[in-house]
């Protein structure tokens, strides 16, 4: 949960913000994307236990309209990847390189799984209707991959 703060630092407001978020569960390694509709993070997820491991990763998304208005609470929503995937990547689009059209998702990635394939989840966020967010996939791309041409490079460069 977002906490208000009587501060002008609006960075310790934010690191405050992705702190509460955790509750009891080691968010590791946050990687941020801005997206016209809002904020965007992954984390990696450890119990915070002793024994305890590697969960899951999380994608969250908090509300930048009210996040840059300063509102005391700001809406969020967050959905767990399966425990096989490991440190999502979220897309970040900003002027001037453009932004995407009103209502396109945010797009998570991973290359984890997979030595020549991409998993790519979509984060669609409805800030009326928070219950209807969604996080669907992966969708996985398949790039084409050559371990022969590869070795035989890595051989001539001396590696």
């Amino acid at each position: 949960m977002y906490r208000g703060l009587q501060d002008r630092r609006p960075c310790k407001r934010w690191l405050e913000l992705l702190l509460d978020q955790y509750h009891g569960w080691l968010g590791d390694y946050p990687k941020l994307g801005i997206w016209p509709d809002g904020l965007y993070m992954s984390v990696n997820m450890f119990d915070y236990a002793a024994s305890g491991g590697y969960q899951n990763a999380r994608a969250y998304a908090f509300n930048k309209a009210q996040m840059y208005a300063g509102y005391p609470t700001v809406q969020s929503v967050s959905f767990d990847a399966p425990a096989s995937e490991f440190t999502l990547l979220s897309e970040q689009r900003q002027a001037p390189a453009g932004t995407p059209p009103t209502g396109t998702p945010n797009y998570f990635s991973v290359v984890w799984l997979f030595t020549n394939a991409i998993s790519v989840y979509k984060f669609h966020v409805d800030w009326n209707s928070i219950s209807t967010s969604t996080f669907t996939g992966p969708f996985i791309t398949i790039a084409p991959a050559s371990w022969a041409a590869s070795a035989k490079y890595c051989a001539l460069a001396g590696w």
